[in-house]
């Protein structure tokens, strides 16, 4: 440890402190930087601190079977009433430990985006920012936080109305709003690319939101979104369709979909209409449905356009 201090003697023989510097080398220490979140043990890192801030630069440490390659914790306001803390990590480790972690009070955010971590797996690696006031009794509005993170070789159960999501890369941002998900995942047998954003507080327009896009190879596949659709293709459909699909979801688990598909790769055939289209010919149906949990309770909108024919209905 090294330091420096400069005073200065006042008329009255009392001491002013003018300046106050140093830093020091740390090893094979605990960090507890944010209780009552793990603490970061057998840590590596250089502090450097004055008068009105205190750095610790890491350069390794652990926490819970997760790894901290590097990281910045900076206190400042040591001249003022109030302290702040400025926490930056680079962490590195299972999905499953990852999600633990973002877990713990006062963060509690795979709770907030509905996911178990122990329904998890894969690796990550991941930049945790926290800003706060130091006090003794933090919450989480109290909290700045914003955590980015690369998922690999993931799975997260339960996701997309009770199914779950695998995927090879997943891209994650979570903040004090909410949670956005983006990457090219498997749903059952349907390969799609996924935007899932999940919004926290109460007063917001919708709980989750899902944006999937597949060219699925065959429609009747599309029962892996978790939603029994088989009324709207029957025997009368065959081959594969490009889909567009959004849902919404409240907290209580109803919301909304719509469907929209290209129907060109598709064969139709219904005999009590005395009509076919053959695969090639141009075609395209966007279906709206209301639901409750995987139930579909109503039908607000249907249009179809493939050949010569077209149909609009509810």
């Amino acid at each position: 440890t090294r330091a420096a201090i400069q005073v200065r003697q006042e008329e009255d023989g009392t001491f002013e402190l003018v300046s106050l510097s140093g830093d020091m080398d740390i090893d094979g220490v605990t960090v507890d930087y944010l209780p009552p979140m793990p603490k970061a043990g057998n840590t590596s890192a250089t502090a450097r601190f004055n008068d009105k801030k205190f750095d610790v630069f890491i350069t390794r440490s652990q926490t819970e079977g997760l790894t901290l390659d590097k990281g910045i914790i900076s206190i400042t306001g040591l001249d003022q009433q109030e302290q702040f803390a400025d926490i930056d990590l680079f962490i590195e480790g299972p999905v499953k430990k990852a999600m633990r972690m973002i877990e713990h009070q006062p963060l509690g955010f795979a709770s907030a985006i509905g996911i178990d971590p122990e329904s998890t797996d894969g690796q990550t690696e991941m930049h945790l920012k926290l800003k706060m006031p130091l006090l003794q009794d933090l919450s989480l509005d109290q909290v700045e936080v914003v955590a980015k993170a690369k998922m690999t070789d993931v799975f997260i159960d339960n996701v997309v109305l009770g199914q779950g999501i695998s995927s090879n890369f997943l891209d994650i941002k979570v903040d004090r709003q909410g949670l956005d998900i983006e990457g090219q995942v498997k749903l059952g047998e349907i390969e799609a690319s996924l935007l899932w954003r999940r919004n926290f507080g109460a007063d917001v327009a919708f709980r989750q939101r899902f944006d999937i896009r597949s060219q699925i190879k065959d429609i009747r596949d599309l029962g892996d979104l978790g939603l029994n659709i088989s009324r709207l293709h029957g025997d009368f459909i065959e081959g594969g369709v490009g889909a567009d699909i959004r849902l919404l979801l409240r907290d209580d688990n109803k919301g909304k979909v719509r469907l929209k598909l290209d129907l060109s790769d598709v064969a139709f055939n219904i005999p009590a209409m005395n009509w076919s289209k053959k695969t090639g010919v141009g075609g395209s149906a966007q279906i709206d449905f209301d639901i409750d949990g995987v139930i579909v309770t109503d039908m607000p909108d249907f249009s179809l356009l493939a050949g010569d024919l077209r149909l609009n209905g509810s």
